[in-house]
């Protein structure tokens, strides 16, 4: 079978294996808490909704709530069933009935002896999820949580009365969520036994988080304890494992300074994000829009790493920047959309996110397709086929959950940590393999490349000694005949025509001579040491200055006593004999001046002259160009004289500057 059907195979079935598990975990999860069963209850002639203590079986979900929009109701009034259906509003009040024992079910009070405390009464526990965005909660006539801070409101006034007015005016809205415990007392003696009553006074400042978001559940202490505990310590595993994937791959991308791992490591990032945004709304936060605007961000976050995976360009379209710009955009959509105190605004906002993760995860999801269909390795696409399904859970499968196990959006997150852990680790120890291998036969390569080398230069050599010695034979013999030839001539064009050929071979013979030293010093192969340039500049100088005397040049050498450069004796040598043997016999100069300067750990070498300069248009460092076109030079010197400066690690060059010719070498400090 071939490579590109596996893949197929593998990230279709991948595909269905991620929607079968949403789906059983989606109709799992509505079924896993049973619901209370609603009880219809007279009380002062308004009909309410109740549970009884004795229809709670382990652990219930709480559906028998009523509910008043806009006001808060005083604590012995009457809240009726009326409202149960409505949308909620900015603000209003929860009331819950949880009543004792009818006549007949007294009979059978017994089974209820696990919720007996020592006080005489039967206990359960309610636990709320978070109320948007600030409550307060009553047991009876006890205030018993606070959470955050009401527009205006006196707690007094609804719990002793000692107040005469429900507003207090000193009081502002503060946004506060968090999950509460809360304890309900029911009396197990017959003759003072009634109903328990839970008040959840509410006030929002965002129209589109009001009110409980979430499953109310009701049951044994033990059990609601447990099942709530449960969540946040898997959360809480879930996210450390996120930002230890996070910080390995963080680690590796600084150690190893590459970029190779930066998918790995924007996906564990935004995982981790997802993980413990939703662990921090678990618990007490001053700042759950900023949380939930988080945990959506982490959604594009995740589709942002996914689409590195895209090619840079399809023809002249560029896909990678193209979809990466929009998931961008979307992102953050994702994370402004809770800041958005309006419905119309946070529709809006919402859609557009939608419409973009959509749209990124459709052309993600086919790239990927085509990659594998055309031998690409799936390795990490793997992510991109549960990033699809997994975008399309949180934006269509949203719901809440009374146990995070059964989320698919935790699953499918943790699904994609295993890829990218397991993945990225065998990548990572597989390079580390190779890696260690080269570096073990590094030395044997080197040798064999070294050697090489060495071979490649000799025959180099052995070439250069044949041009520069044995047709250098022919040229001496081509100058004795010129020689003889113009002793025999008398006419004038005649004489003219043999003393130019008798130049162009003296050039000739000059050039071959250049070429032999050239091979006999083997520049390349020469090497380098710390030298005092002052030091060789002064000789080399020194011995020049009776020529510089004889052709009227006055010489200045200006160097500091000791200037230390990493270079090649002869090379250098032959260098600075070179540019200032150039500027005696061809720049027709009066003045020649050699100095050295430090600049940026390197030194510079100027050999200046106010000579007639170079009046070649073409690159002076040219094999066989000439710098003055009148004296039909070959400019062999300056070509070799470059490449000696090349050797060192330096840089050879030339400028016209204000009438004077400078030649600068420009070589490492030692």
């Amino acid at each position: 079978m071939k490579q590109s059907v596996k893949n197929l195979f593998g990230s279709v079935s991948l595909l269905l294996i991620c929607l079968t598990v949403s789906l059983i975990l989606i109709f799992a999860g509505q079924g896993a808490v049973e619901d209370t069963p609603i009880r219809k209850k007279d009380v002062t002639g308004i009909t309410v909704n109740a549970v009884s203590i004795f229809d709670v079986k382990g652990v219930m979900k709480m559906t028998a709530f009523n509910y008043l929009p806009n006001e808060f109701a005083e604590l012995g009034e009457t809240v009726s069933d009326e409202n149960e259906g409505d949308m909620p509003a900015k603000r209003g009040t929860y009331r819950f009935y949880i009543d004792t024992l009818t006549m007949e079910e007294w009979n059978q009070s017994e089974s209820l002896n696990h919720l007996l405390k020592p006080d005489g009464s039967w206990h359960l526990t309610m636990y709320i999820p978070p109320v948007f965005s600030a409550c307060s909660v009553y047991v009876q006539y006890q205030n018993q949580e606070y959470v955050g801070s009401i527009d205006r409101y006196n707690i007094e006034y609804y719990t002793n009365y000692s107040s005469p007015s429900e507003f207090d005016d000193s009081v502002s809205h503060q946004t506060a969520t968090q999950p509460l415990l809360i304890d309900i007392p029911i009396s197990s003696d017959n003759k003072y036994s009634r109903e328990c009553i839970v008040t959840i006074h509410y006030e929002t400042d965002n129209a589109n988080f009001v009110g409980i978001k979430g499953d109310i559940l009701i049951g044994e202490e033990s059990a609601v304890q447990k099942a709530v505990a449960q969540n946040r310590s898997i959360l809480l595993i879930g996210a450390i494992i996120g930002a230890a994937t996070l910080l390995l791959f963080l680690l590796i991308c600084i150690l190893k300074r590459s970029f190779s791992f930066i998918p790995q490591l924007l996906f564990a990032a935004g995982i981790f994000l997802a993980l413990f945004s939703t662990y921090l709304l678990f618990g007490f936060t001053t700042a759950p829009y900023f949380l939930l605007g988080l945990r959506r961000f982490s959604v594009g976050f995740i589709l942002f790493a996914s689409a590195l995976y895209l090619p840079k360009k399809i023809g002249k379209i560029p896909v990678l920047y193209m979809v990466s710009a929009v998931t961008v955009a979307a992102t953050a959509l994702a994370f402004l959309s809770p800041f958005c105190t309006g419905v119309s605004a946070y529709t809006s906002v919402c859609r557009a996110f939608a419409v973009l993760a959509l749209l990124c995860t459709a052309v993600i999801f086919g790239f990927t397709i085509r990659a594998v269909c055309t031998d690409k390795p799936l390795r990490f696409r793997l992510n991109n086929i549960i990033t699809a399904v997994l975008t399309v859970t949180a934006l269509f499968m949203n719901q809440s959950f009374p146990f995070i196990v059964l989320s698919p959006a935790f699953w499918l997150c943790l699904g994609m940590l295993g890829v990218t852990l397991v993945l990225g680790l065998r990548e990572f120890i597989t390079a580390e393999i190779r890696n260690r291998y080269l570096t073990t036969n590094l030395e044997r390569e080197v040798e064999r490349q070294t050697q090489s080398l060495q071979n490649i230069l000799s025959e180099r050599d052995k070439m250069l000694l044949y041009v520069s010695h044995d047709m250098k034979k022919t040229v001496v013999g081509m100058n004795y005949s010129l020689t003889d030839l113009r002793q025999n001539l008398s006419a004038p064009e005649l004489v003219k025509k043999v003393d130019f050929l008798l130049q162009k071979n003296a050039e000739l013979k000059k050039d071959f001579a250049d070429l032999g030293k050239y091979g006999r010093q083997n520049y390349v192969a020469e090497q380098s040491e710390v030298l005092n340039l002052s030091q060789i500049v002064r000789r080399v100088t020194n011995d020049l200055r009776p020529d510089c005397e004889a052709n009227g040049i006055i010489l200045t050498v200006t160097l500091p006593e000791k200037l230390d450069v990493y270079a090649k004796r002869a090379a250098l040598e032959s260098v600075i004999l070179n540019l200032v043997l150039n500027a005696i016999e061809h720049s027709f100069c009066t003045h020649l001046s050699v100095t050295a300067i430090k600049r940026k750990g390197m030194c510079r070498l100027d050999i200046v002259d106010d000579g007639q300069g170079i009046t070649t248009d073409k690159n002076v460092f040219d094999p066989y160009v000439s710098g003055n076109p009148s004296e039909n030079n070959s400019g062999l010197g300056l070509f070799l004289a470059k490449a000696a400066v090349e050797s060192m690690h330096g840089k050879l060059t030339y400028e016209r500057i204000n009438n004077f010719t400078v030649f600068s070498a420009t070589l490492p400090l030692a």
